[in-house]
């Protein structure tokens, strides 16, 4: 959908342009979710899917698995933020979908029933080689039988979607393989991709096909489900943070070298940066939040977040930054399954507040929830995914 095309192919009550700022927006066949309250099930607003045609409308009541999230990469120096965007993949009744947001209430979706992966990971949303939003992602196909996994990398809109790169088979489920994407910007408005899988990581310029797919470089500790945000030190170089299950690491660009000692090790941590040269790290321990901000070379930056939620058994956080402000979208479930949404005002280093903290409509029993834009949040009940709006 060419820009021009974004902008005649939606009616909605809300008149936010949208030309070239959505997460894959230039793919051909990509549908709009639009700030559209078809449908209140239970009394709470959704978001539904729009082709732009009157009365159309698509949700997700069925068939939905394996939800993966990733927050937006932090912008380039001298890009707008409106190209950098969450990216959530699921399968849709076992075909590949992708849905994405931004900084207002627009959220965008992309199907790929062509492909139908085990589980898809997708890279931090970015601005990418056409100068529009979109998102890398490995796609995983387990074969029980054999007991190993596929892995395909299809480029996300980045790309031709059809121009898949084989990144080979390997052995166990896929979570054995730890598979992950980072990306990162510079000066020069070019892309680095990050990727990791199984034991190896490497990095290679944004220009498809991608070299570092399959990765041949570095040996990395395997450790779970692994995520990848990047920072800039002040020499330009990329620092690459590394989340696994147990712990936060910083290495250089190439991999080739841890930098500093672990970061927030203990219970999983999702990360981001909130600076070109500052990230955080952010977990959930015995109810309560704690978050490090941390600098290129690893060392502390402000106070250490220790922050009371009142919810013994809150767990499954998400959690994403839109724009450049040191401002986070928070979203977790608590203990008596409830999905809940809150935002991390990390702009004062020392005195971070955990502010907004609210159930989302309808999210009784939810397994799954996300921050897929600063008003949204995309929680998964059963198999039915729904977008809710949350103030």
């Amino acid at each position: 959908m060419t820009a021009a095309a974004s902008g005649r192919a939606h009616a909605v009550r809300r008149t936010t342009r949208l030309a070239g700022a959505a997460l894959v927006a230039l793919a051909s066949n990509c549908t709009l979710i639009v700030d559209n309250e078809l449908s209140k099930p239970g009394g709470c607003a959704e978001i539904a899917a729009s082709d732009g045609t009157p009365g159309s409308a698509l949700v997700f009541h069925s068939g939905v698995t394996a939800p993966s999230f990733s927050g937006p990469a932090f912008p380039s120096p001298g890009k707008s933020a409106s190209n950098f965007g969450s990216t959530l993949a699921f399968l849709r009744d076992g075909g590949l979908a992708l849905a994405g947001g931004l900084e207002g209430d627009a959220v965008f979706f992309l199907g790929k029933p062509e492909y139908t992966p085990t589980l898809a990971v997708p890279a931090p949303g970015h601005e990418g080689p056409g100068l529009f939003g979109c998102s890398e992602i490995f796609a995983e196909t387990y074969d029980s039988v054999h007991d190993r996994t596929e892995v395909k990398l299809i480029p996300g809109g980045c790309s031709d979607d059809g121009s898949f790169i084989d990144a080979g088979v390997f052995p166990g489920s896929p979570s054995a393989q730890g598979a992950a994407l980072g990306w990162a910007g510079s000066p020069d408005g070019r892309g680095t991709i990050a990727a990791l899988l199984g034991a190896k990581a490497q990095a290679c310029a944004e220009i498809f096909p991608l070299t570092c797919i399959p990765p041949s470089g570095n040996t990395l500790p395997l450790s779970g489900q692994r995520r990848v945000s990047s920072l800039t030190a002040p020499d330009g170089s990329i620092v690459w943070v590394v989340a696994t299950d147990s712990l936060v690491q910083l290495w250089r660009a190439d991999f080739g070298q841890a930098i500093g000692v672990p970061i927030a090790s203990g219970s999983p941590a999702r990360i981001a940066a909130i600076a070109s040269d500052l990230g955080i790290a952010a977990r959930i321990e015995a109810g309560r939040l704690r978050t490090q901000i941390f600098d290129v070379k690893g060392d502390p930056a402000g106070t250490d977040g220790n922050l009371d939620l009142g919810d013994s058994g809150a767990h499954a956080l998400e959690m994403a930054r839109f724009g450049s402000v040191a401002k986070l979208r928070l979203a977790w479930l608590t203990g008596d399954g409830q999905a809940r949404v809150a935002t991390l005002d990390a702009t004062s280093p020392a005195s971070q507040q955990l502010v907004g903290a609210v159930d989302v409509c309808g999210s009784k029993g939810a397994s799954f929830v996300a921050p897929t834009t600063p008003t949204t949040a995309a929680v998964l009940i059963g198999d039915a995914l729904y977008f809710r709006h949350v103030q």
